[in-house]
């Protein structure tokens, strides 16, 4: 899986001494409202926290990119959720936790009966800033990204526009040309695309 380092991205390690009974792996970003913390408390398990006020959804990715995995954390469940690696060979995992404002990995190796956090391969991405600068105008920025793609749909889900750019801070669009309504924004990088809804006043 092809993995993203956004230099907006503040990633923090915290690893207790080897000899303690549990071991954390945690990376905070304080321009996001989300911590995601991830723990290994044993043997093949893995606890991933996220402390956010929404619903995450959570995945388990081999480097191939199957989902060997995929459940929700709701938002007033404050536990998190407990996943069980027992029956995966060998090798590199990634665990994921995302909602419509934030993509979080987290690289987990399994390795001798153990599952092995590496708080230093973290990817996070935020959802990019969606703004209205002018009547039927918006920008998109996203720094640190580079490819992103943006596409556009009719309150019918018809596509009526998509177009993918390279690095850049910040994107521009006229949407002048379009009818008045309702419509849906989809953008992001390949890992992740963000929603918005958009009206268009003619």
């Amino acid at each position: 899986m092809k993995t993203i380092q956004l230099t907006v991205a503040m990633l923090t390690a915290a690893w207790l001494l080897n000899t303690a009974p549990v071991a954390v792996a945690q990376h905070t970003n304080p321009d996001s409202p989300v911590t995601v913390a991830a723990l290994k408390s044993g043997g093949k398990r893995i606890r991933l926290v996220t402390p956010a006020n929404a619903a995450v959804d959570v995945a388990v990715i081999d480097e191939q990119g199957t989902i060997l995995h995929q459940s929700t954390i709701q938002a007033n469940d404050k536990r998190g959720v407990l996943l069980n690696l027992q029956n995966l060979p060998d090798g590199r995992y990634y665990l994921t936790a995302t909602n419509n404002d934030f993509w979080v990995s987290q690289s987990v190796t399994v390795r001798n009966q153990q599952a092995i956090v590496d708080a230093r391969n973290v990817t996070e991405l935020v959802r990019p800033a969606l703004t209205v600068y002018a009547k039927n105008k918006v920008e998109v920025a996203m720094p640190g990204v580079e490819k992103l793609t943006v596409s556009i749909y009719n309150r019918t889900n018809d596509l009526v526009f998509t177009q993918s750019f390279g690095s850049g801070n910040r994107h521009r669009f006229d949407l002048s040309s379009l009818p008045g309504g309702q419509y849906t924004f989809v953008y992001g990088p390949e890992q992740k695309q963000f929603t918005e809804r958009i009206a268009i006043n003619q």
